[in-house]
């Protein structure tokens, strides 16, 4: 074991600062200003920035103007498609990526006695089709999310 000597009012830290004064506080302040910008940075990337893609330019012949579908538009109508499907408490959709190239994204919230895999099978034969043809893009990808929820549905006897 290793003992060091040395008085209670040592401070080898202060006396570095002291020592080196000239220098070490300018460089305090540049490096806490370096991280202050890149924490700024961050918090705007996380707060306003999405991945969300605007609305959509159909393609076809732009000879005659552009058709465009606004993507609130198209994810309701998705949304009311599927929260229609027996067994459904919640859909969400969005568009995210390049408005040039988007993809489909589904959450649903299934009720706990519905039947995952006929609902599942919907969404993909129905809505994603109904999609892919609105936006004529017929491999459009699309990401379907299914959870179970808490409620379940009276069933009529």
């Amino acid at each position: 074991m290793h003992v060091v000597h040395g008085h209670v009012d040592d401070d080898l830290v202060g006396a570095f600062v002291d020592d080196n004064r000239t220098w070490f506080w300018p460089v305090v302040g540049v490096v806490s200003l370096v991280v202050l910008l890149l924490v700024v940075r961050w918090l705007i990337a996380v707060l306003f920035s999405t991945d969300r893609s605007g609305d959509v330019v159909l393609p076809g012949d732009r000879a005659h103007g552009t058709t465009t579908l606004a993507a609130g538009a198209l994810t309701a109508a998705t949304e009311r498609e599927i929260e229609s499907f027996t067994g459904v408490q919640s859909a969400a959709a969005r568009l995210i990526g390049d408005p040039t190239a988007p993809e489909l994204v589904v959450d649903v919230t299934l009720n706990r006695d519905a039947d995952p895999t006929a609902v599942r099978r919907r969404i993909e034969d129905e809505t994603i089709g109904h999609v892919r043809q609105a936006m004529d893009q017929p491999n459009l990808p699309a990401t379907v999310d299914i959870s179970i929820g808490n409620r379940t549905i009276d069933k009529v006897r």
